[in-house]
């Protein structure tokens, strides 16, 4: 998989720190994904609770080569305006991807919490 570019936040946040220091995250799900959409025709992949897109953008640009999409759901206001500046940046480095993913600002339960 070819590195990717995150805008991140100068944050403490966990996520945040392992982009900034290491440059990446999540080596083995992106591994493991890749082996799970070997054969399958235009695979949907779905990543509930995207973050800023450390799973979503870089298996969109992996799944677009096969036609596939990546549905990337976050309810966080602020974490979802982040997720869609990662797809923009990849957007601008690869038209295949145009299309690969969509971003949509919700959250996924099975039930609404009592509030």
């Amino acid at each position: 998989m070819r590195r990717v570019r995150y805008s991140v936040f100068a944050t403490d946040g966990f996520l945040s720190q392992q982009v900034f220091r290491k440059g990446t995250w999540g080596k083995l799900q992106h591994a493991l994904t890749q082996i799970l959409v070997k054969g399958f025709e235009a695979p949907v992949v779905l990543d509930i609770g995207a973050n800023f897109g450390l799973y979503a953008v870089p298996v969109a640009s992996m799944v677009s080569g096969f036609g596939g999409k990546v549905l990337a759901f976050e309810p966080q206001r602020i974490v979802f305006q982040q997720l869609c500046a990662n797809i923009f940046l990849m957007r601008r480095k690869s038209t295949s991807s145009l299309t690969a993913i969509k971003s949509t600002f919700l959250a996924s339960a099975d039930r609404t919490p009592a509030l």
